[in-house]
């Protein structure tokens, strides 16, 4: 049995991808989206090139952030109406990006943290069930590789930083699940 059959035996009403550039958050998204029974339907991850051409990496971060929260609304609404939401991305990759470059203090984070353990509990609350987030192990080399073909993700390219930003996110999913707010899925994506 392998990981689709995991996630569509085990999913909730609404289903993040999460991962470091290069992961396959989009390729799974697809095969999810095509496994799935009934209506599903697909939030793609924010795109700031769209409408923050020039912008400081804290003030795209915020963009970010501000947009993953906006999809985590429209989640919690089109799952009121039965329909399955694959999610690409949350909030979590813009907390853990904080603090692997920005070097944000933990008030910050905490904040953040907080807002979106409570969106989370939305979800619980209105669907029943707990938001299910798949956490796609990253390959170093790939990511990095990734980093490099796309001229606005080459400053990214330190590996010491992408280390704190998978181990962030590792972090900032095991206490969500211990929370017991969401059910988590790691796969490991070679």
């Amino acid at each position: 049995m392998g990981p689709c059959f995991t996630i569509m035996n085990n999913h909730g009403k609404v289903i993040f991808i999460e991962g470091i550039w290069g992961s396959g958050k989009t390729a799974l998204v697809k095969v999810l989206k095509k496994s799935l029974d009934g209506r599903t339907v697909t939030l793609k991850e924010p795109n700031h090139l769209t409408s923050l051409k020039k912008a400081s990496p804290e003030k795209i971060t915020n963009w970010y952030l501000r947009a993953h929260h906006k999809n985590i609304r429209r989640a919690i609404s089109l799952s009121s109406d039965n329909d399955t939401v694959l999610t690409e991305r949350s909030p979590i990759s813009s907390i853990s990006f904080m603090r692997a470059y920005l070097n944000k203090d933990s008030r910050g984070l905490e904040k953040n943290m907080i807002r979106l353990e409570t969106e989370l509990g939305r979800i619980l609350k209105l669907t029943g069930k707990k938001a299910v987030i798949v956490y796609l192990n990253h390959n170093l080399d790939r990511t990095l590789a990734k980093l490099h073909s796309k001229a606005h993700l080459k400053h990214l390219d330190s590996v010491d930083s992408l280390m704190i930003l998978a181990k962030s996110t590792r972090e900032f999913l095991a206490r969500l699940n211990k929370r017991g707010i969401i059910d988590l899925i790691i796969l490991k994506n070679e």
